[in-house]
């Protein structure tokens, strides 16, 4: 592209820095469905684990947000499951709050996986 065509230009690092600072947005994906599992549930201890990994991803820099994306994601699943036996077999059942907080909680942990992101988990879940 010639030159005189360019609005603006960054270097790859600066792209890259940009890029993993918005990893603090796809977390809060997690902290909702977290959170509707606990008022939900009506869980106090739960609210507190939101509030817990909320502060976690405000916090973290850009090194420290891949844990707390994944902190976030595993706390979703863990909620998720919570409810899912809380309700017991109707959580199978299409279009209940269970099952479809599970399927979300599911899809976290994939969504905007990357590679940081993925060991985090992994090393989650053993």
């Amino acid at each position: 592209m010639p030159g005189d065509r360019l609005t603006s230009s960054t270097t790859d690092a600066q792209w890259r820095d940009d890029d993993a600072r918005g990893l603090r947005g796809n977390g809060s994906l997690a902290l909702g469905v977290a959170g509707r599992c606990a008022a939900l549930l009506d869980d106090d201890a739960l609210r507190g684990d939101v509030d817990a990994a909320r502060t976690a991803l405000d916090a973290a820099s850009v090194a420290e947000l891949p844990g707390a994306r994944a902190g976030a994601a595993m706390l979703a699943w863990r909620a998720a499951g919570r409810l899912v036996v809380g309700h017991g077999s109707r959580s199978v059942l299409r279009g209940q709050h269970a099952e479809r907080l599970a399927r979300e909680a599911a899809f976290l942990l994939v969504f905007g996986t990357r590679p940081a992101i993925r060991d985090a988990l992994l090393d989650r879940l053993g």
